[in-house]
């Protein structure tokens, strides 16, 4: 787990490449009041994705659990957190962009060939 700063968690949440934009633009530009609101709203939205994606990870586990391809631990809950935190990594380098563009031209090449 790292250090995040505000511009990593706009870069994390899942917003529009306008929206993201828009979110530095304001806190870059604003005042100290406009920053600490931006902050506080951005951390607990952040905290809640986290935690959202973390509950999937886990129902996504635990799933596997049921197929019999992964072992039952009194762990899951952190693997599953340890899961999104490397997804997160992926996104600020920026390796989730390289694979939705590898995926992007994989499917209009399948469209091409269909």
């Amino acid at each position: 787990m790292r250090e995040l700063k505000i511009q990593d968690i706009i870069k994390i949440l899942p917003l529009e490449e306008g929206e993201r934009e828009a979110l530095n633009k304001k806190y870059q530009e604003g005042d100290k009041d406009v920053q600490f609101s931006l902050q506080q709203s951005l951390w607990g939205i952040f905290n809640d994705y986290k935690q959202s994606l973390t509950e999937l990870k886990l129902n996504e586990l635990l799933a596997e659990v049921k197929e019999g391809k992964h072992e039952l631990s009194k762990h899951m809950n952190q693997e599953a957190s340890q899961k999104v935190w490397e997804g997160f990594d992926e996104v600020l380098s920026g390796k989730a962009a390289d694979r939705q563009q590898i995926q992007a031209v994989r499917e209009k090449l399948q469209g091409l060939l269909n």
